[in-house]
């Protein structure tokens, strides 16, 4: 008997189960032959419930995900695994942070680095603000700005309004971070 934890899952064996729209993102169940079954009686219910049907349970951070061969992977990978023929060495970063968004324009490989120079998440330090790379100080009773590179803070200065303080921090962060994708748009980014 085939212990479960060492099936392989292949970028072979995804494009064979799965259908990918690289345009949309959109990943379905292809309909399986019988071979993949004990019997036909089995691949008919199989193939009744789930051929075409999408892809991906939304996990808890947001990504989707699905089983293959008991193995729960990230559909983000599996999209790149599908499109490139290879699973990735590194990350995969959604470019415009929208953590179901698939498309294949949408995903790059990228290191650690990279990718959380990407993110537009606010940490709970942000919330009084509402927008990254600024919050409230009570000890100087304005909005301050900060970005965090090569693991140093810098101090980017004290603000008047809350969205001078976040121009200050975009304007840094497209010269430091070099895996930073940001919108144009300083509100909506956040």
């Amino acid at each position: 008997m085939r212990h479960i934890s060492r099936i392989i899952v292949t970028p072979d064996m995804v494009r064979d189960v799965l259908e990918y729209n690289h345009e949309t993102g959109v990943m379905t169940w292809k309909e399986r032959p019988v071979s993949m079954f004990k019997n036909e009686d089995f691949q008919k219910i199989w193939n009744t419930r789930f051929a075409g049907n999408t892809v991906g349970t939304r996990h808890t951070n947001g990504y989707l995900k699905v089983t293959i061969n008991y193995k729960q992977l990230f559909v983000h990978r599996v999209a790149f695994a599908h499109y490139y023929e290879r699973w990735p060495d590194k990350e995969i970063d959604h470019i415009n942070n929208i953590r179901d968004d698939n498309r294949i324009v949408n995903l790059r490989e990228v290191t650690r680095t990279e990718n959380l120079e990407n993110q537009s998440l606010i940490s709970p330090r942000n919330k009084s603000s509402g927008l990254l790379g600024v919050h409230w100080s009570d000890h100087v009773n304005n909005w301050v700005a900060h970005i965090t590179t090569n693991k140093k803070i810098y101090h980017l200065g004290v603000f008047d309004d809350k969205y001078e303080a976040q121009k200050a921090y975009l304007s840094a962060k497209e010269k430091v971070h070099a895996g930073w994708m940001g919108g144009a748009d300083c509100e909506g980014i956040d």
